[in-house]
């Protein structure tokens, strides 16, 4: 399959996909629907973070398509936060009420959230799209976009070499 085809595959896989499984994720975490106990602020964390991931993906989507691929790619950064907690609120209500509560009051960062994934739910997961361990696929895409989490010398570089001299600086539709 030449590149042009597998990634025209993929688009229409995740596309998709995209809208139904955050449609379940979001009936799954609904915090006025939950039966787990709790304080409504931290079951509403995941519910917030999967509308958040929905939105940054159609952007980062749109964007792409347009040419602005700095933006797609910070988007997809933003993605991986949503994707972590969103991760969280599927735990068992014990365990996602302490990560949520220590990340909502800043004593965990989202790398934090993640180790904590990876030590104590991602091993049960399996393997993922390229038959790596869950832990690593998502080491690996977090490592991925982490350059990208800020308006830095990696994202000036990234940009400029793939500018599009022809396109105006504000086209994104």
């Amino acid at each position: 399959m030449t590149h042009a085809l597998h990634e025209e595959l993929w688009s229409r896989l995740g596309e998709e996909l995209l809208l139904p499984l955050t449609q379940a994720a979001l009936a799954e975490l609904d915090p006025q629907r939950t039966q787990a106990t709790g304080e409504l602020n931290l079951r509403a964390i995941p519910y917030l973070a999967t509308l958040h991931l929905l939105d940054c993906m159609a952007v980062s989507v749109q964007a792409n398509a347009c040419g602005r691929h700095a933006v797609a790619i910070c988007l997809a950064r933003q993605c991986v936060e949503a994707l972590t907690l969103l991760d969280v609120g599927c735990q068992p209500h014990a365990y996602a009420a302490e990560l949520l509560s220590a990340w909502e009051a800043g004593r965990m960062t989202q790398g934090q959230l993640r180790a904590r994934l990876e030590k104590d739910v991602w091993l049960r997961y399996g393997h993922g799209l390229w038959e790596e361990p869950w832990q690593n696929f998502f080491a690996n895409l977090a490592r991925a976009v982490q350059p990208y989490a800020h308006y830095s010398p990696e994202l000036k570089n990234w940009q400029f070499s793939i500018l599009d001299y022809e396109l105006a600086p504000h086209q994104l539709k």
